[in-house]
């Protein structure tokens, strides 16, 4: 006789529902790892999808590690980290902030620029990729599925109030 569930959580589990972060997990690692070969295949070795929000950020004039780190919701350290990363790769400059000699402003260098251009370009090739591989109109449902998990914001987690961060805005 087979066993029946006790109750929806083993339901769920014997249903195959408990893949559902991994498989998550599992795209994304893809994606980034497709993402950083088409980028190294346009000269940016060493870089992927996690660098990009920091080039997204970045102003004409400068902008303060301090503030890429709260927009992106990582600490300044962190941060700092990636931007020196950056600059000895000669992506980013950065340079003293005339208004507060404490800080520093970073910005993009020429090289950083063509980084932006490459992204998009091999952003592009990689959803062309998957449409070709799951079709129009799968793509399109699974896009959408996507938008609605993202947006969807229950108003408590575990008692503590679910917040939207700087970083669910890329």
């Amino acid at each position: 006789m087979a066993h029946q569930p006790s109750n929806f959580a083993e339901q769920l589990r014997g249903d195959g529902i408990h893949r559902f972060g991994g498989l998550m997990l599992k795209a994304y690692r893809i994606f980034s790892e497709y993402s950083a070969l088409k980028l190294s295949q346009r000269g940016h070795d060493g870089l992927g999808v996690v660098h990009i929000p920091i080039f997204a950020l970045l102003s004409e004039e400068g902008t303060r590690i301090v503030t890429l780190a709260e927009r992106t919701g990582t600490t300044k350290q962190y941060m700092g980290r990636m931007v020196q990363e950056l600059e000895a790769k000669g992506y980013l400059r950065m340079q003293p902030d005339p208004k507060d000699k404490r800080a520093v402003l970073v910005s993009a260098t020429e090289r950083g620029l063509q980084f932006m251009r490459d992204a998009y370009d091999a952003k592009l090739e990689v959803e062309i990729d998957y449409v070709t591989y799951l079709g129009e109109e799968r793509m399109n449902t699974f896009v959408g599925i996507l938008e609605d998990l993202v947006n969807y914001r229950p108003n408590q987690v575990g008692g503590a109030v679910v917040e939207e961060t700087s970083r669910d805005k890329f």
